[in-house]
């Protein structure tokens, strides 16, 4: 369990300390598993987590560096380690011009100034990734929330939920985006 608090403490580290090098990445541990009884010192801890980049060179960067962290880790504590990589979610990048569709028709369906633009994009897994990465996309999300009446929880939160009022608008705005796409495209 010693080696394991010292790997996520060094991980965690080397994000903070080479930022720059891993800019638009993250790392997350979100399971560890280890021991079976509070005076049995354990010998084996299970770490899963994730790991998101917006390239895959990052990506493999960030897997080098958790293996050379591992290695030396365990040779100072004496331990062995296995590191499985398992492909997760490619990175979601839109394609300009469809993002550019999405925000007019968003200007149409719900009015101007409704749409907030990310500075940069998001480390967020989102299967919808595999679609942009195969043909032309956008993504965006749509404002569900509400915090007057509470209902302020973020994604993957146990108490997450919506304001179903949002549904109707929600259901425009896919509609308009095919229909405006079919139509700018069908006369080309």
């Amino acid at each position: 369990m010693m080696i394991a608090a010292h790997f996520l403490v060094a991980v965690q580290t080397m994000m903070a300390r080479e930022k720059d090098t891993f800019s638009h990445a993250i790392i997350t541990f979100d399971q560890i598993k280890g021991g079976t009884a509070r005076n049995i010192i354990c010998d084996e801890v299970e770490i899963n987590g994730i790991c998101r980049t917006f390239n895959p060179e990052t990506r493999e960067m960030l897997n080098r560096r958790i293996d050379e962290i591992l290695k030396g880790i365990t040779m100072t504590f004496g331990g062995t380690y296995e590191f499985e990589r398992q492909r997760s979610h490619p990175a979601l990048i839109c394609d300009p011009d469809m993002a550019e569709h999405v925000r007019e028709t968003a200007d149409m369906i719900l009015g101007s100034g409704h749409v907030i633009d990310l500075p940069h994009g998001s480390l967020g897994c989102e299967s919808f990734a595999y679609f942009a990465e195969a043909r032309k996309g956008a993504f965006f999300w749509m404002g569900t929330g509400n915090k007057e009446a509470g209902i302020d929880k973020p994604l993957h939160s146990s108490s997450f939920d919506i304001d179903e009022r949002a549904l109707p608008l929600a259901s425009a705005m896919h509609a308009a985006l095919a229909w405006n796409y079919l139509e700018k495209h069908s006369q080309s």
